[in-house]
């Protein structure tokens, strides 16, 4: 018993085994890492191992590299399929005044955030206005842009493009003295009024105008906006009001960002998150159809 406790004394004050050990744990936190990255690149990958943060900015500028700004041009319909990016474009066609592009991706896209949009074009040189893609594609999806207000002929051709935030030109809005500048967009019944203060977003004005003759319709969609007032006034930053005349109303609700970074609860599309700039709302605004001034 003795003589065992002993050769573990002599084990622990060797020199030559104390740095056998130093020499495994330096293999174990370095050698090991690198050449399990190297045959095994997938899970090493995945678990993170070897990478630092700027390898991870190097790839995503890699893979912002690969995507191509512009596809080329097509007439309207387009039936025959063709690929953009991680796209593949099966048919673009119009149906009462709406247009459908079916898209598959192999992968789950965010339209949105990708920051995909098609635009329009007379006879391929005279540019007529965009559309913001929107949706999730999950393997195929038919992604419906509202085209009613621009003009869609024989010889008018579309292209899809990838417009990222960096790429969308500045912007100098009007002010009145010492007013912050305004942003006012339309489209059908809804007006978006943006505010801003040294160009990034503090408020939104929204109002919505509903007229009606016949009564029963109209008291129903009254009834609606009432209960959407009530709500409304229930949130941080949030003020709502309805103003009646004879047989149409004007639900008018504000939106104060100097108490909540976003609205997300509200479900509303149009409501930007806060200190958005005023280059990018307005472009997004033009890219949904709306008229901004």
């Amino acid at each position: 018993m003795k003589e065992n406790e002993k050769e573990k004394q002599n084990k622990a004050g060797n020199p030559l085994f104390v740095i056998i050990i130093f020499i495994a744990l330096i293999g174990f936190l370095f050698v090991i890492p690198e050449v399990y990255k190297k045959y095994n690149k997938e899970i090493a990958d995945f678990l993170g191992v070897g990478k630092d943060e700027a390898e991870i900015e190097k790839e995503k500028e890699n893979e912002q590299d690969n995507i191509e700004p512009t596809s080329d041009f097509f007439p309207i319909p387009q039936k025959s399929t063709f690929t953009y990016n991680e796209f593949e474009v099966n048919e673009v066609l119009l149906e009462n005044k709406s247009l459908i592009i079916r898209l598959s991706t192999k992968d789950t896209v965010d339209l949105k955030i990708k920051n995909y949009y098609i635009e329009f074009y007379d006879d391929k040189s005279k540019f007529m206005g965009r559309r913001r893609l929107n949706g999730i594609v999950t393997r195929a999806l038919d992604v419906k842009v509202d085209v009613s207000n621009l003009t869609i002929r024989s010889n008018t051709y579309f292209r899809i493009s990838h417009i990222p935030n960096e790429g969308i030109p500045s912007i100098d809005l009007d002010r009145e003295g010492d007013k912050p500048a305004e942003l006012v967009c339309t489209k059908g019944n809804y007006t978006y009024s943006y505010e801003f203060n040294d160009k990034v977003l503090n408020k939104v004005t929204k109002k919505y105008t509903y007229t009606n003759n016949d009564l029963n319709e109209y008291a129903t969609a009254l009834l609606e906006y009432q209960k959407k007032q009530k709500e409304y006034s229930e949130l941080t930053g949030v003020t709502a009001d309805i103003v009646e005349s004879n047989n149409s109303f004007i639900f008018a609700s504000s939106f104060e960002y100097d108490k909540v970074k976003n609205f997300s609860r509200i479900q509303d599309d149009y409501l930007f998150e806060k200190e958005e700039k005023d280059n990018i709302v307005n472009f997004r605004m033009e890219a949904e159809g709306f008229d901004c001034q």
